[in-house]
């Protein structure tokens, strides 16, 4: 069910609810999460617009989630900001928790290709005390998510080794994990201060999510435009089943859509880049819902 902002009256036939102001597009949209107890997901124009809805929203419900993408040459000639990629692996590991969200994305974030449902969740790493494994596959396993071996750990995404202990820092905790091995036998793992090593708490088991969107089946780290390539290609809707979808201004979108096409194009030429190549999906990835 896809509803749409758009035009002068409501009409329940092509769910199109129009003539409202922001604010009471925002209380709509709670009104029907809590009647329905469906995830509802917002699509904005922008990132600028999706956060000032998110904001507004937030305001109101604790379940509000942002799902934020960088501009089309911001992501793929520069490199994509840590801050918006770990808020949008956030919204993806959200997702498996059952709880309903709302949940605010921008048009890029819509379009972006994401990993399949099911191998993204199969990634995740979980490791209990007392458990088997050796060093060297858990190392394997953390590059394959997106974890990069460091030295030792300063922020988010690193790992770091030395003798029989892996430091960690995960996405999903403030602080890093310490994992302290005798043999291939989990003795102890511990949550500790960066700044000082000293340990914050002792846990049992840790499940590690994660660092990454641009997974594939065999392990490799893609550019996020050959993530499609490895059949393994989905968007945020897939993530979020059954939930109830609004589209803010969609003739805007569809100008900024159309306009996002010839920047892709030119940025092909530009570089040298085949023309069929697909950096995203379509936008009418909305038809499929």
């Amino acid at each position: 069910m896809t509803n749409c902002f758009d035009l002068i009256n409501f009409n329940d036939n092509d769910n199109e609810i129009v003539g409202l102001t922001d604010e009471l597009k925002v209380q709509y949209i709670l009104k029907q999460y809590n009647q329905t107890n469906k995830t509802q997901i917002l699509v904005t124009n922008s990132l600028y617009e999706a956060n000032i809805f998110y904001r507004r929203l937030k305001s109101y419900n604790d379940n509000v989630l942002l799902f934020p993408m960088d501009d089309f040459l911001t992501s793929e000639a520069l490199a994509i900001s840590p801050e918006l990629k770990l808020t949008r692996l956030n919204v993806l590991n959200e997702s498996f928790d059952k709880n309903t969200k709302i949940i605010v994305t921008n048009l890029m974030g819509i379009l972006r290709f994401l990993p399949n449902v099911d191998f993204y969740y199969n990634s995740f790493i979980s490791l209990k005390v007392n458990e088997d494994i050796k060093q060297k596959e858990l190392i394997e396993k953390l590059f394959n998510i997106g974890y990069i071996k460091e030295s030792i750990v300063t922020k988010t995404g690193d790992m770091a080794t030395r003798g029989y202990v892996i430091d960690i820092f995960s996405t999903q905790y403030s602080d890093p994990v310490r994992i302290e091995f005798w043999g291939d036998t989990i003795e102890s793992i511990r949550i500790f201060d960066i700044n000082s090593q000293r340990t914050i708490k002792n846990i049992n088991e840790i499940k590690i999510y994660p660092n990454t969107e641009s997974i594939s089946p065999n392990g490799l780290l893609l550019k996020h435009r050959d993530i499609v390539n490895y059949d393994c290609t989905t968007n945020l809707l897939d993530y979020f089943k059954d939930s109830i979808i609004y589209i803010n201004n969609f003739n805007q979108i569809k100008i900024s859509y159309n306009f996002l096409l010839e920047e892709i194009l030119d940025y092909c030429v530009s570089e040298n880049i085949d023309v069929n190549t697909k950096f995203m999906h379509n936008l009418s990835v909305f038809e499929l819902y």
